[in-house]
C-alpha cells in the first residue's frame, strides 16, 4: 500500500459555523495469484455494500480513494474473482497487510470438472426473456468509476437441464471508443442474485454504438434447473468518454443493478431488462422446475375495514380463502382488521383445512373510516411466510408500500382500487396481485400456490378512464454517494417525498410533471 503524503491531503469542508477536517485515502494494489505469483486480471474489489470499488487491471493493479470518515478499522474489504477464494479483511487488516507490501494473494480454488456423459439427446432450441429495443426504459453507466457495476436481469425457467446457449441485448447508446464486459449468471434467491453459476469468466469487448449484441455462451457449457439473473459487468473503458445504455422493459419483469464492484444489489420491481438467452432444452423432457411455493406455517392476514371496502363482493373473497386454507390444510394465521387504526390481531388455528370460525370473524366486521396504510406490510413480528392483503388499496394517507421480503398476496374485488400500488406491494417479494374481477377463483388459487411469471400490466390506479399518477422512484446522489434527507416535490403542488438512508425516494406524479430535488448546501435541480 502507499499511503503517500502528497496523497493524504487535508480537505476543509464547511457546514454552517463548524469546521470538519477529513483525510483522503488512497490505497494501490497489485491481486497476484498466490502460487503462480501471476496477476489477476479484472477481479472485483470493494468495501462490501459501501459503493467504494473498482476492478483491477491487466496487470492486477488497483486504486481506491476514498474519505476516512466512509470506512472504518472493522469495514470489510473483498476482493474475488471465478477460481480464487474470495479474500475478505477488515480495513485494519488490510493497512497491516501492505504496510508490508503492496501486493495481495489470492488463494486458487480447486476446478471441479463438469461430469462428462456422452448421451443422444434431442433438444429444441426456445429463446426466453426478450431483446426488443425499447428507448424510453434504460440501463446505463455514466462514468469510469462505475467499474464492477452490473445491470442484470431475471430469466424465467420452465425446464430442467436447459442450456444456455447465447445472450441478445440492445445497445441505445455507446459514446465510448469501445468496453470490455464480463457476462455474470447467478442463482436467484430470496429476491436477489445469489451465489454464481459459473466456473469460467466470459468477457466480451463491445465496439458497437448502437444494435443488437449476441454474446456466443456455447463454449462454456452452462446448465441451469430453475431461474437464474443474467447481467453484464463493466470491467474496462477504452478511452476517455463513457456513456453507454441498454434497453429495458417497463411495466414487465425484475432487473437489478449495482452501481460498483462488491457494491449492493438494488432491486427494480417492473422493469426488465432487454436480455434474451437462446437455451436448448430436451424434448419430451418430463423434468419440469418445481413452481410450487412453500407451504406456510405462519400466515398474516390483513383485512381493510373502511368504508369503501363495504361494497366488496365478501363471498367471492372468502370462497378463495377457504379454499387457500384447504390447500395448506395446516397453519397458524394471525389475523389484523385494519382501517385508520390496526385493531389488536387476533390468532386462529388451522387444522385439517378447516377455517370456519376464521371465515366467520372476517365476516362478522364493521367498516367505518378509511385506510392508512402507515403501519401495513411493513413489519412481520409474527415470522409468517406469507402475507394475504385484502384491499382495494385506496387511501388519502399513507400510501400502501411493502417493506417485508415474505411473498405478499393482494386480494381485491373492487373495480375502483389502485391496481398498480396493489401489484407493486405483492411483487416485493415474488408474490402476486389477485385482482378477482379479471381472474377465476381456480386461477387465483394457482398464483398462490405456485411461483409464476405474471404478465398482467396494470398502468393506473382504477378502471376508470382518468389519468392516473403514477408511482416515480429512483436515487437522488452526490458526485461521490447517495444523500439522505434530500425533499422532492411536484412542483406547483403540495406533494413530497424524502429521501432514505441509501438515496432511495418514491413519489407520486404525471408524465410532463416537474421535480424539484432539494438539499442543504446544495444547488436545487429541477427534473422533468
Amino acid at each position: 500500500m502507499k499511503l503517500k503524503q502528497s496523497l493524504l491531503k487535508l480537505c476543509l469542508i464547511f457546514f454552517c459555523t463548524s469546521l470538519f477536517a477529513q483525510y483522503e485515502v488512497t490505497i494501490e494494489a497489485t491481486i497476484l495469484d498466490k502460487e503462480t505469483k501471476h496477476p489477476i486480471a479484472f477481479a472485483n474489489i470493494g468495501f462490501i455494500d459501501k459503493s467504494i470499488g473498482t476492478v483491477s487491471k491487466e496487470d492486477g493493479q488497483f486504486k481506491l480513494v476514498y474519505d476516512e470518515v466512509r470506512i472504518g478499522n472493522s469495514d470489510i474489504l473483498q476482493i474475488s474473482f471465478l477460481g480464487y477464494e474470495t479474500l475478505k479483511i477488515t480495513t485494519a487488516q488490510l493497512f497491516e497487510l501492505l504496510s508490508k507490501d503492496n501486493k495481495l494473494y489470492l488463494n486458487p480454488k480447486p476446478l471441479a470438472l463438469d461430469e462428462i456423459v456422452l448421451t443422444y439427446e434431442k433438444r429444441k432450441e426456445i429463446r426466453l426473456g426478450d431483446s426488443k429495443s425499447n428507448k424510453t426504459t434504460l440501463g446505463y453507466w455514466k462514468d469510469k468509476d462505475a467499474l464492477g457495476g452490473e445491470i442484470a436481469t431475471r430469466i424465467y425457467v420452465k425446464q430442467k437441464r436447459t442450456k444456455l446457449l447465447d445472450l441478445k441485448f440492445n445497445i441505445v447508446e455507446n459514446l465510448s471508443d469501445s468496453l470490455k464486459i464480463r457476462v455474470n449468471i447467478y442463482n436467484y434467491k430470496k429476491r436477489f442474485p445469489s451465489e454464481k453459476l459459473l466456473n469460467k469468466n466470459i468477457f466480451y469487448t463491445i465496439k458497437q454504438k448502437e444494435g443488437e449484441v449476441k454474446v456466443d455462451l456455447k463454449p462454456y457449457n452452462i446448465k441451469v434447473d430453475d431461474d437464474f439473473i443474467i447481467g453484464i459487468e463493466l470491467v474496462k473503458v477504452y478511452g476517455e468518454t463513457i456513456g453507454f445504455a441498454v434497453s429495458g422493459k417497463p411495466y414487465v419483469g425484475v432487473s437489478f443493478r449495482r452501481y460498483i464492484s462488491q457494491d449492493k444489489w438494488k432491486r427494480h420491481d417492473f422493469i426488465g431488462m432487454s436480455f434474451s438467452v437462446l437455451t436448448s432444452v430436451l424434448v419430451n423432457n418430463t423434468e419440469k422446475v418445481s413452481t410450487l411455493r412453500q407451504v406456510p406455517k405462519k400466515i398474516t392476514l390483513y383485512w381493510d375495514t373502511s368504508l369503501s371496502m363495504k361494497k366488496r363482493v365478501i363471498d367471492n373473497e372468502l370462497k378463495l380463502l377457504s379454499n387457500y386454507l384447504k390447500k395448506i390444510k395446516t397453519a397458524e394465521v394471525e389475523v389484523i382488521k385494519f382501517n385508520m387504526t390496526v385493531s389488536a390481531s387476533k390468532q386462529f388455528q388451522i387444522k385439517k383445512g378447516k377455517g370456519n370460525i376464521l371465515i366467520d370473524y372476517l365476516r362478522n366486521t364493521n367498516y367505518e373510516g378509511a385506510s392508512n396504510f402507515a403501519q401495513i406490510v411493513k413489519r412481520n413480528n409474527f415470522n409468517a411466510d406469507a402475507i394475504l392483503l385484502f384491499t382495494d388499496g385506496n387511501t388519502i394517507f399513507s400510501e400502501l408500500q411493502s417493506e417485508i421480503n415474505v411473498p405478499i398476496f393482494s386480494i381485491n374485488t373492487l373495480p375502483k382500487a389502485n391496481h398498480l400500488r396493489l401489484q407493486k406491494a405483492s411483487f416485493y417479494a415474488d408474490g402476486h396481485y389477485i385482482n378477482l374481477n379479471k381472474v377465476s377463483s381456480k386461477l387465483a388459487l394457482e398464483l398462490m400456490l405456485n411461483e409464476v411469471d405474471d404478465k398482467t400490466v396494470y398502468t393506473d390506479r382504477g378502471d376508470n378512464n382518468t389519468t392516473a399518477k403514477h408511482n416515480i422512484y429512483g436515487t437522488v446522489i452526490s458526485a461521490s454517494e447517495p444523500i439522505q434527507g434530500a425533499i422532492l416535490r411536484v412542483k406547483n403542488s403540495f406533494t413530497e417525498a424524502i429521501t432514505d438512508v441509501d438515496g432511495n425516494y418514491s413519489i407520486n406524479a404525471n408524465e410532463n410533471d416537474i421535480l424539484i430535488v432539494d438539499y442543504f448546501g446544495m444547488l436545487k435541480k429541477e427534473v422533468l
